[in-house]
């Protein structure tokens, strides 16, 4: 189940809590670079928000990652990764096997109509 908007004081700042599947992540707190990513997390499918992205020759750079969730079996992060896209579509979400060394994310672009 997915909670947003609850407010904690950390640091005397105010931050919006997630939860997630009992992992918690405090948006507005610390976030991480792919190599951390990687550090932190060894052989793992990794299910994670860009908090900071830019595009730069049709590849998408995420600068800052905020982790969602880790797991051992594609399939198990693949599903959360589209349980979340279904209920936030504008959010920037993306799950990766920690043993990529480098985020290749190609851009497609759409044309035509979507369904809404």
């Amino acid at each position: 189940m997915l909670i947003f908007n609850k407010e904690i004081d950390v640091n005397e700042k105010i931050f919006d809590k997630m939860i997630i599947r009992n992992f918690y992540f405090i948006r507005g707190g610390v976030y991480m670079l792919w190599e951390e990513v990687r550090k932190a997390y060894p052989d793992k499918w990794v299910v994670f928000e860009a908090i900071e992205a830019h595009s730069d020759s049709n590849y998408r750079i995420v600068d800052d990652i905020a982790v969602i969730d880790t797991f051992d079996d594609s399939m198990d992060a693949f599903r959360l990764h589209n349980e979340l896209h279904k209920q936030k579509p504008n959010r920037e979400l993306y799950f990766f096997h920690t043993s990529r060394e480098d985020l290749d994310i190609l851009e497609k672009k759409w044309t035509g109509l979507r369904k809404i």
